[in-house]
């Protein structure tokens, strides 16, 4: 966000891990911020640039993880489910995060919750038969687009946070 870093996974294809890292972008210094042998990858920046939201594999499974991106302290588990969660959003507040999540052996469906650090927890946002991934917070809050595809194909939605209301295509 602050246009000094970036943050991104380094992956070996010969084995499927991978580890965050941070690139300082003047200096051209990266700093490794994961050491697991299992793949840890799509890392997110908080809005204030101090925290890296990424997944973490464990086995079938990928936990929601936050560690610091000065690469101080350990990774912290946000979400283990026993499904696939992949970070989306962060929302600019910091107070949400919106997360798609895969059932472990589902057959192509995917959810998408909302982590609340207030509450300290993770719940569906929106839970259907379909596939709901790449979800997106207005700059508001008010709103969250997604892809889906319940028409038969992936198309874009929106719909309101609070998920009242109607959802548009």
């Amino acid at each position: 966000h602050d246009g000094q870093s970036l943050v991104y996974d380094q992956s070996d294809p010969t084995n499927d891990s991978g580890d965050i890292w941070t690139l300082d972008l003047k200096k051209g210094v990266a700093n490794r911020l994961t050491y697991d042998s299992v793949n840890e990858s799509a890392p997110i920046w908080s809005p204030d640039d101090s925290r890296v939201l990424y997944f973490k594999n464990i086995g079938a499974a990928a936990d929601l993880m936050l560690t610091a991106s000065n690469g101080t302290g350990t990774g912290e588990i946000l979400l283990s489910n026993g499904a696939r969660n992949r970070p989306n959003d962060w929302s600019r507040s910091g107070r949400f995060v919106v997360v798609h999540s895969e059932p472990a052996g589902s057959s192509g469906t995917a959810d998408l919750w909302v982590y609340s650090f207030e509450e300290k927890k993770a719940s569906p946002w929106l839970a259907t038969p379909f596939r709901e991934t790449s979800g997106r917070f207005s700059p508001d809050e008010r709103w969250i687009a997604y892809t889906s595809d319940e028409s038969g194909r992936r198309e874009v939605y929106v719909r309101g946070f609070s998920a009242t209301g109607g959802k548009w295509r």
